[in-house]
C-alpha cells in the first residue's frame, strides 16, 4: 500500500478517536479546570484574556536590572504574576516539562514581538544553562527548548556548550534565599571561542531580580562577544 495513503487514514483514525474521547473526557483549560469548546485550545478564552504582556520599554528594563552598559537589546513578553494563568503555564512548561504549554507561551511571544527585526543580525543564541543535575532530573532544560525555537526562526545557531552552571542553585523564586548570595560564581565560560567577537542572544523564562541572568551575562561577556542580548519570555511584576 502507497505510504502516503497509509498516512493519511491513520491521521484519519487519529482524529476520530481524538474526537470520540473528547466527546467523554472534553479537555479542560490549565489553569481553570473549565471544559474546553471546540474554539478553546489548552486555555479558555477568559484564561486567555488574562495573561498580560510586558509593557517596559527596553531602556527601563535595563536600568531596572542592572543591564545598562551589558547588553544591546532587553525584550520581555509576559508579565508574571502568581494564581494567574501565565504562572501555570509556565508551571506546567518548566516543572511538568508539558510541551504544550511551551508552545503556546512560544507561539505568543513570536506574534507578539517582531525577533526577526530585533535580532536579526545576532551570530549565535545561548540559553540559560541549568546544572547537569536538574537537568537530568526534569529530562530537558526549558530555557534550551525556547532557544531551538527562537533559532528555527532566526536559522541562528544555539550553543549549550559556551557556558555551564557550575553550582546547583536554589529556584530564585523560592522564598526566603539571598539572591544575589545565592547565584555569585555559579556560571563559568567552557568555549570562549564559540562566544568571541560574536554577537549572542541569551535566552531566559522568568526574571525575578536579574540576579541569575545578570551574571549569566556577565560570563558571556568575559569572552569577548562583539555584543550581547537577551530574551526573556516573563517578568515578575
Amino acid at each position: 500500500m502507497d505510504k502516503t495513503l497509509i498516512r493519511k487514514n491513520i491521521t484519519k483514525v487519529y482524529k476520530s478517536l481524538v474526537s470520540f474521547c473528547n466527546i467523554f473526557l472534553p479537555p479542560r483549560c490549565y489553569h481553570c479546570n473549565k471544559n474546553l469548546n471546540e474554539c478553546e485550545q489548552i486555555l479558555c478564552f477568559k484564561c486567555f484574556s488574562n495573561l498580560v504582556y510586558a509593557d517596559m520599554d527596553e531602556e527601563t528594563l535595563k536600568k531596572r536590572y542592572g543591564l545598562i552598559n551589558l547588553v544591546s537589546h532587553f525584550v520581555v513578553c509576559f508579565k508574571y504574576r502568581q494564581e494567574l494563568p501565565i504562572q501555570t503555564l509556565i508551571h506546567k512548561f518548566k516543572y511538568q516539562g508539558n510541551r504544550k504549554a511551551g508552545q503556546l507561551l512560544m507561539d505568543l511571544y513570536l506574534k507578539h514581538i517582531d525577533i526577526y527585526q530585533k535580532f536579526k543580525d545576532i551570530d549565535i543564541i545561548i540559553p540559560m544553562p541549568s546544572h547537569h543535575r536538574k537537568k537530568a532530573k526534569r529530562g530537558f532544560n526549558q530555557c534550551e527548548i525556547m532557544a531551538r525555537c527562537i533559532g528555527e526562526v532566526l536559522g541562528k545557531p544555539v550553543m549549550t556548550k559556551a557556558i555551564v552552571k557550575e553550582k546547583n542553585t536554589p529556584s530564585q523564586t523560592t522564598p526566603g534565599i539571598n539572591r544575589i548570595e545565592n547565584v555569585k560564581g555559579v556560571f563559568a565560560v567552557c568555549d570562549a571561542n564559540i562566544i568571541k567577537d560574536r554577537y549572542v542572544l541569551v535566552i531566559d523564562d522568568v526574571i525575578t531580580t536579574s540576579s541569575t541572568l545578570k551574571n549569566c551575562v556577565k560570563t558571556v561577556y568575559k569572552a569577548n562577544p562583539s555584543k550581547i542580548s537577551v530574551m526573556v519570555l516573563a517578568q515578575v511584576a
